[in-house]
């Protein structure tokens, strides 16, 4: 059995990996470490939010690992306004794009409401194709109507 904690002894080790776990470790241990200390939190939340770039982790990587860092380092807001604009500089030093908590929830429920959208469309399209021959055949209106479950003014339009 090992401890989280029997990591702090190994840190450089941590700092040195590429495997995201040890961001994960690295981000427990100073959640533990920084509990009285908001200033060191926040300088830690930043470096470890800074170890994401250049480790080659793909994007999904990096927003799961930035997600976990911002969960676990929670700061009071005056801090957590001083971190958004210091990954913001650092973004823009590096010419990424940082977007902060309320932006990525917002763009994963963005993806999501549009895949919904998406499926939607195909379906009332996939219900215009089989009016459609079913027309073509000489299904009566009515009949063609009550089996797509199309409205009267979209079987106009056929």
């Amino acid at each position: 059995m090992i401890k989280l904690l029997d990591y702090q002894k190994k840190w450089n080790a941590l700092e040195k990996s590429d495997i995201p776990f040890a961001i994960v470790v690295m981000t427990h241990l100073k959640m533990l470490e920084t509990k009285k200390d908001k200033l060191q939190r926040l300088d830690w939340k930043i470096e470890l939010t800074k170890s994401l770039y250049g480790k080659g982790y793909t994007q999904e990587q990096v927003f799961a690992l930035f997600t976990f860092i911002d969960w676990l380092l929670i700061l009071p807001r005056s801090l957590t306004l001083a971190y958004n604009k210091a990954i913001s500089n650092l973004n823009e030093e590096n010419k990424m794009r940082y977007l902060t908590t309320p932006e990525q929830i917002g763009r994963k429920e963005g993806r999501k409401e549009g895949r919904k959208e998406g499926r939607k469309e195909g379906r009332k399209e996939e219900k215009f194709y089989i009016a459609k021959k079913m027309k073509k055949q000489g299904f009566d209106t009515p009949v063609i109507k009550d089996l797509t479950g199309l409205k009267d003014k979209d079987l106009k339009n056929i």
